[in-house]
């Protein structure tokens, strides 16, 4: 049930879409979800998360697009083992990607480079990272 208060709010906030009472209504109504620590996926182990990456519904219908998919979650997974951290989200801030926003890439393919491995795994790697954030493993801010 919306109260008097929130309806004043929401009319104001119709009148002047940029008002300093847009962010607070909408801060009360659909307030930010909790951020732990940590959860079950994102505390799972490699071989855990690998799996559950590698099956339904994260399945490709092209066994060569599958296979491509399987290179970058085993070259995310390692780039991600290299970072300090206790579970999986803790290694993803810990490697700087996360603040990094838009130029995430930018990190690992750094680590691509140092280690002597393909940059064009690049591409591959944010198509696991989509993966990895649709099975709740990583989030991003």
């Amino acid at each position: 049930m919306i109260t008097h208060l929130e309806r004043d709010a929401a009319a104001q906030q119709h009148r002047s879409p940029s008002s300093p009472a847009a962010p607070t209504l909408i801060g009360v109504r659909f307030p930010a979800r909790p951020r732990p620590a940590t959860w079950s996926a994102t505390a799972k182990s490699r071989e855990q998360v690998f799996e559950l990456l590698t099956r339904a519904p994260f399945l490709l219908p092209s066994a060569g697009s599958q296979k491509q998919r399987r290179r970058g979650l085993v070259t995310l997974l390692d780039w991600l083992d290299g970072q300090s951290g206790d579970s999986w989200q803790d290694r993803w801030l810990a490697s700087g990607a996360d603040t990094a926003g838009v130029n995430w890439r930018r990190i690992p393919a750094q680590w691509l480079r140092v280690t002597g491995q393909a940059p064009g795994l690049t591409d591959q790697l944010g198509a696991a990272l989509t993966v990895a954030i649709c099975a709740d493993v990583l989030r991003r801010s």
